[in-house]
């Protein structure tokens, strides 16, 4: 019979990875699945796989099984037992080294390679969490939103969590599987103004876990809000403002008001102005919602002129943080400026307008207001040189010395101008002077004073008893003043006053009353002599020698009258007449034929002569 062996065949393939059936029993480890179980099957039977044929990217390996194994221990399912330790990683490959395996051929794998299909996550990281706020400074009855935001998905997490500083929460969910959680908080009414508040997440008193058991371990607080029911005010101070005085070299100015605290909604319709306009309200250094404690506002000086400019905020256009709105208007402390765009005038005086040749005069410059650019080379002068410019202290007035010059025309009028065009005068805010200015005229006098050719006149001619005093007006060729009772010297009489005729400021006039009176004397023709030495023009020339007053003469008499009576016949017969004549040794008045005793007859037919000194009277005796 014959006889044959079994059957025999050559295995040259080297062991591989099945290209299917690998299995995993977790794909997540983490401290509630510590470990997974992981079937790797080859393409035949192998032996020699181990612990150290096995590389992971995360987690180790615990222990590695043939499952149902053949006799020398080789089988192609082997079970691998990963643990994730205390690390963690994401989507992790297994690698397996077939150099260290051998089908029951003895041939040996070659290289290393990936288990497909197969990768799980290591997560031993225990979650996180933060609590934001919506808003921080809450107003009465307003709500806030709480968000409550975790490092991953959670579960164990509800409201009672939460612990609530000042109110409660509502609203409470999740809308992304638990990761993000919600809720709105409704504030205590009765929560203290400006007291800090937090909302807690205490991790020991709850139960919070991400999916694979790690557990929260660390607290978790909000930022603090606080309740602010007060209304938007202006700060007790911190306002500034960069120049208080606008013109054309001016023509802002930038003003800091500074709030109570943070506001937003103020806007130019919120500053009202008395003079000026605003061009400009910006915050400085505004949170992202735009608010600020501190505003930059731009003013415009304009085109008009004001003094003590003040600056009010309306308060009801601005609300806080909180949504608090201001109440009424105030007025920005401790800030003025000014708007000046009136152009300075000036006038120019003199303190003399005759001069005397050799005389000066002060020249004042008076500017409506205080100027710089004032200079002497600015004034023009027609007779003469100006000389010692000087500012008083109030910066508005100026001084300089006028000499004339000793050639000039007697009598024609000269001035002082300063010609605007041609000066670079301007205020202390840039307004240039518009206006030519000029003096009033004056002019060179060098003549002295002298009395006038005509006008001189005389109450009384004669004074005696009746007429005492006679009154004298002085006329002289000029105004003069310093004139006096010294002044005037008479030939009979004497003077009793002298007084100006509607004299100027200083006393002077061009015309004199003098009041002579006739005393005890009698004198004839007297004369009066002016001492014109005494006596100076408004220039100041002093007059020259004494002269006599032309065409006025006086007489004085306090000489009584005397008479005589002489008769053209001192025996008289029966029935005869005669001549009776009455002789004064003046004219006189008054004298009647009542004033003649007769011895024995009667006066009749008394008659004056044409002299007024000789008077005639007819005598007839008494027959008895």
């Amino acid at each position: 019979t014959n006889v044959s062996s079994a059957a025999y065949t050559l295995d040259r393939m080297a062991p591989q990875l099945a290209a299917s059936n690998q299995t995993i029993s977790h794909t997540a480890l983490g401290p509630d699945q510590p470990t997974t179980s992981v079937t790797i099957k080859f393409s035949e039977a192998v032996g020699g796989f181990g612990i150290d044929d096995v590389t992971l990217t995360g987690g180790s390996v615990s222990a590695v099984t043939a499952v149902s194994p053949g006799a020398d221990g080789s089988s192609d399912t082997w079970q691998v037992t990963i643990a994730g330790g205390t690390g963690t990683a994401a989507s992790n490959g297994i690698t397996v080294n077939l150099a260290g395996v051998r089908d029951i051929a003895g041939n040996a794998g070659v290289g290393t390679t990936t288990v497909p299909g197969l990768s799980y996550s290591v997560d031993n990281t225990v979650p996180t969490a933060t609590i934001t706020l919506s808003d921080n400074r809450l107003a009465i009855g307003e709500t806030l939103g709480v968000t409550v935001q975790f490092s991953e998905r959670v579960s164990g997490f509800d409201r009672s969590d939460l612990t609530v500083g000042n109110g409660t929460l509502s609203d409470f969910s999740s809308s992304d599987g638990g990761r993000t959680w919600t809720a709105t908080l409704t504030p205590t009414a009765t929560g203290v103004e400006g007291t800090e508040f937090h909302i807690t997440l205490n991790a020991a008193t709850a139960n919070v876990r991400d999916l694979v058991g790690n557990a929260l371990q660390a607290n978790v607080s909000s930022a603090a809000y606080t309740l602010d029911r007060m209304a938007a005010q202006l700060a007790a101070s911190g306002h500034t403002i960069s120049h208080t005085a606008l013109g054309p070299d001016q023509q802002t100015t930038s003003v800091t008001i500074k709030f109570s605290e943070a506001v937003g909604g103020f806007g130019i319709d919120d500053v009202t102005l008395t003079g000026g306009s605003v061009s400009e309200v910006r915050a400085v250094n505004p949170g992202a919602d735009g608010s600020s404690d501190t505003w930059q506002v731009t003013i415009a000086g304009g085109t008009g002129t004001s003094v003590d400019n003040s600056i009010k905020v309306n308060l009801a256009g601005v609300m806080d943080v909180a949504g608090n709105a201001g109440v009424g208007t105030a007025t920005v402390p401790g800030l003025s400026y000014s708007v000046d765009n009136t152009v300075p005038t000036a006038s120019i005086t003199l303190s003399d307008n005759r001069l005397a040749a050799g005389e000066t005069a002060e020249v004042t410059i008076a500017f409506s207001e205080r100027v710089t650019g004032f200079e002497l080379e600015d004034l023009a002068v027609g007779n003469g040189t100006l000389s010692n410019l000087r500012a008083n202290a109030d910066g508005r007035t100026w001084t300089a010395t006028l000499t004339p010059t000793a050639t000039g025309t007697e009598g024609t009028e000269f001035h002082i101008t300063l010609n605007a065009a041609t000066a670079n005068v301007r205020d202390l805010v840039g307004n240039a002077l518009q206006t030519n200015v000029s003096s009033a005229a004056y002019t060179l006098d060098r003549m002295a004073p002298q009395l006038a050719a005509s006008n001189q006149t005389i109450s009384h001619t004669a004074l005696g008893p009746d007429q005492p005093t006679t009154s004298v007006t002085i006329k002289f060729s000029e105004v003069v003043k310093g004139f006096g009772a010294d002044d005037v010297t008479l030939t009979g009489g004497s003077v009793s006053t002298v007084t100006a005729v509607s004299p100027g400021a200083d006393g002077s006039s061009d015309t004199w009353q003098v009041t002579i009176a006739g005393g005890t004397g009698t004198a004839a023709s007297n004369g009066i002599t002016v001492n014109l030495a005494g006596v100076r023009d408004i220039a100041g020339n002093a007059g020259v020698d004494t002269v006599t007053v032309p065409g006025l003469i006086y007489s004085i008499d306090n000489t009584v009258p005397t008479a005589t009576i002489t008769l053209s016949d001192n025996r008289l017969a029966a029935g005869e007449t005669t001549e009776v004549t009455i002789t004064f040794s003046e004219r006189v008045t008054g004298f009647e034929l009542e004033d003649l005793a007769v011895g024995n007859g009667t006066l009749s037919n008394l008659r004056a002569n044409a002299d007024a000194r000789t008077w005639t009277a007819t005598l007839t005796p008494t027959a008895t």
